[in-house]
């Protein structure tokens, strides 16, 4: 018997004679010439076909999505390993052509997500509400190990959550809040000018020792008097934060409280130890 691979045909197209496993189950065409066929067709009647897309799409559209979540469910593990083993074997091809076509498409992109939140904002709402409550936790911890990370490397950001945790506490002893106001639009100066500020009295004999990377928290079981590493300061209202009866950051006394001139540096421990009793020096 003669192997299927070795009976020969001739392409009614190119009028080669070829392999009949070269052909496709019916026809005199062979699949290499189908090929440029279905090429050369869709480059030449590209926006026809493309028309037609849209419009078999638009008028399919629920029937089309019901068959692909149907196919999806019924080969959901041979997709998937499929997908991953694609993405794996091209991931720098996948890159390029992502940044490629968002870098050709940002009208077009950008029109798109605006037209999709427009008509799935209740739909984007309830994803965003499920998401939220299925990662919850690790949002939290991500959250909360990113602000850890912030307040050490960020200096600004940590004088500016020092300066924002004691207005809220101190309007909330005098049952005042800030609702949700920010306190850099009521403080007389930026937090980088009051970051100049304190550097400037780094510069005094007294506070040569003082740099930001021993500003902190009086820990008693840290601190060695004799040996000045230990050492930690804070940012200290000369006249101290409890003499001023503040309910509002719009107040006259919140100015004077936050003025530049009632901050400085001082020494954590020697601040524990004046306490509220510090006379106005």
């Amino acid at each position: 018997m003669i192997s299927k691979e070795y009976i020969m045909k001739t392409c009614s197209t190119c009028h080669i004679e070829k392999e009949v496993l070269l052909f496709p189950k019916y026809g005199n065409k062979c699949k290499q010439c189908i090929a440029i066929y279905k090429r050369d067709y869709y480059e030449n009647n590209k926006v026809d076909i493309s028309r037609s897309q849209e419009e078999y799409y638009k008028n399919n559209k629920e029937r089309k999505l019901e068959y692909q979540q149907e196919y999806y469910e019924n080969n959901k593990i041979d997709i998937l390993k499929s997908t991953k083993e694609y993405q794996e074997n091209k991931k720098e091809e996948i890159k390029e052509y992502k940044q490629s076509y968002r870098k050709n498409n940002k009208e077009k992109i950008s029109k798109a997500n605006k037209e999709y939140k427009e008509n799935n904002k209740e739909k984007i709402l309830k994803y965003q509400k499920d998401y939220y409550e299925r990662n919850k936790e690790a949002r939290l911890k991500y959250q909360n190990e990113y602000l850890k990370k912030k307040y050490v490397d960020d200096i600004n950001f940590r004088i500016r959550r020092l300066i924002s945790h004691a207005i809220s506490d101190h309007l909330k002893t005098n049952n005042s809040y800030k609702n949700g106001k920010s306190c850099l639009d009521y403080l007389p100066y930026t937090i980088e000018e009051l970051k100049a500020h304190i550097e400037k009295q780094f510069l005094r004999p007294e506070n040569n020792w003082m740099n930001w990377g021993n500003h902190g928290a009086y820990k008693l079981k840290s601190w060695d008097d004799k040996n000045n590493s230990t050492w930690v300061w804070n940012i200290d209202h000369i006249k101290p934060h409890s003499n001023f009866k503040y309910t509002s950051m719009e107040d006259e006394s919140f100015k004077k409280c936050w003025a530049l001139e009632n901050l400085r540096p001082y020494s954590a421990k020697q601040n524990i130890k004046d306490g509220n009793r510090r006379s106005n020096d």
